[in-house]
């Protein structure tokens, strides 16, 4: 695939100027440099919060559904939203984590995404199972102080 861009950098004359698709107003070169490290970063960030969100999804809905439906333990609503709070501020960090820039551009792989937030949820699903049997027969808690 071949692209008809024409781009013009800082210093040029007013016929390239406006003959121009882009016009770089730093001289050289490296802000396309620049742009595409920042596209590439921004790419990263975008994967992490669709495995985020993808995984806290499904580890919410297996883990409140078996919960309801198997243990007959609902939670308190306060609770609830107590949980989305702090899963909205966990997604608010995504947006400045430290991505890791490929040296080769990126794409979409759906099928990988959507596999490694389905292992990643039913581990989180295991350990919050594992966290409600340990305060429920280890420390001998009862429904409501686990409520709390």
């Amino acid at each position: 695939k071949k692209a008809n861009v024409g781009i013009a950098v800082a210093g040029c004359t007013d016929a390239a100027r406006s003959a121009a698709d882009i016009v770089l107003l730093a001289p050289g070169l490296g802000t396309i440099i620049d742009g595409i490290k920042t596209s590439r970063a921004i790419f990263q960030r975008m994967r992490s919060y669709a495995l985020y969100r993808i995984t806290a999804t499904l580890h919410f809905l297996v883990f409140f559904f078996l919960t309801l439906m198997i243990l007959q333990w609902a939670l308190p609503p306060i609770l609830i939203v107590f949980i989305a709070i702090l899963n909205d501020a966990a997604t608010i960090v995504i947006s400045v984590d430290n991505a890791k820039i490929s040296k080769v551009p990126d794409k979409w792989r759906m099928g990988q995404l959507l596999t490694i937030s389905l292992v990643m949820a039913l581990l989180l699903t295991a350990s919050s199972f594992a966290h409600y049997f340990v305060a429920r027969d280890v420390f001998h808690l009862d429904t409501a102080q686990i409520d709390s």
